[in-house]
């Protein structure tokens, strides 16, 4: 059994001070086939994995390749977003996953569960401040 674990980041809120949030390093191999990584929040009400507009250029790719769509969360307004299905690498696990590439820069970088997840199961430990993938 092979696990990565990623230490959450510790931020400040506004809203309850010092906080530690999950997060973990992903890899997307780019239009050169160079591998890039990405390190995003690890958002498990997260549908997709999405990143910003610049990230899918950086890595080579034309935005509007993808297949276009919206995404939505939890102020009810809409982004829209074209997703990219890319070669992707947690650890030493490659696999195709979907990425949304939003078509603006204000987005923060989310993990997804779409394509990665079932790979791994994903454990959050808040007291040990850390996200555990497990490869069953």
């Amino acid at each position: 059994m092979r696990e990565y674990s990623f230490p959450y980041r510790r931020e400040f809120s506004t809203l309850v001070g010092e906080i530690y949030r999950p997060i973990a390093t992903i890899y997307l191999q780019a239009k050169n086939k160079r591998w890039r990584g990405f390190t995003l929040y690890a958002d498990s009400g997260a549908d997709i994995t999405l990143l910003p507009r610049s990230a899918c250029k950086g890595l080579g790719y034309k935005l509007r390749t993808g297949k276009s769509g919206y995404v939505g969360g939890i102020t009810r307004g809409k982004i829209k977003v074209y997703v990219h299905e890319l070669n992707t690498k947690l650890g030493e696990e490659t696999f195709k996953a979907r990425i949304a590439f939003a078509h603006t820069e204000n987005i923060p970088p989310l993990f997804g569960r779409t394509d990665i997840c079932d790979h791994f199961k994903v454990c959050y430990n808040n007291k040990q401040k850390e996200t555990t993938f497990i490869l069953p």
